[in-house]
């Protein structure tokens, strides 16, 4: 074997071994993600949750209630896809729940630990609380996330995720209200595909 042909072998080598790392790193992440979902599916909104929210908001119906709960599920799992603990909440209905689910539910701990223990808090901010630009970037990442979650291609979409439309399917008071691109009466998500 000659000098070149050793150099050659040892980069191939080198670039497998490369390979490999980033392949288990990609893994490792793969599967983290994998759990947090499963901590988030696994997830049970119990009377803690459910009785305030029926006490605050009576004009709800019970599939109005477990819609809203619903939708705090998806915002979760967006934070875990998207591997961020503060994520801007596109419904004001679902940031209510999250509150609710804080205050009062024995789970919340548990979730934390196995959904988000690598993150250091789990808040949302609440997009658009006066101005729909306001975290612009943060909007677009769950308006992406949460378009991949429901299997909508958020450049052309066809209907809005569970997050963005539920406050005006709720009738919710002073809600947001989101558009998809061409509608009008509301904040609309062109842009941000």
């Amino acid at each position: 074997m000659t000098l070149s042909d050793l150099v050659v072998a040892s980069a191939i080598a080198a670039a497998a071994a490369g390979v490999i790392v980033v392949g288990a790193k990609l893994s490792a992440r793969h599967g983290r993600q994998g759990r947090r979902l499963a901590a988030i599916d696994r997830l049970q909104f119990g009377y803690a949750t459910e009785s305030p929210l029926a006490e605050r908001y009576p004009t709800l119906s019970a599939a109005q209630r477990r819609e809203i709960l619903e939708g705090l599920r998806d915002w979760l799992r967006c934070c875990a896809v998207a591997r961020r603990a503060q994520l801007p909440m596109p419904s004001k209905a679902v940031a209510v729940a999250w509150g609710l689910f804080t205050a009062s539910a024995p789970d919340v701990g548990r979730l934390r630990q196995e959904a988000f223990a690598d993150e250091p808090s789990l808040t949302p901010t609440l997009a658009g609380a006066s101005d729909p630009a306001q975290d612009r970037e943060g909007t677009r990442l769950v308006w992406r996330t949460a378009c991949k979650l429901a299997n909508i291609d958020s450049a052309k979409p066809s209907r809005l995720p569970r997050l963005f439309a539920l406050d005006q399917a709720v009738a919710w008071k002073d809600g947001h209200r989101w558009t998809l691109p061409g509608e009008t009466g509301g904040v609309s998500v062109s842009g941000l595909a």
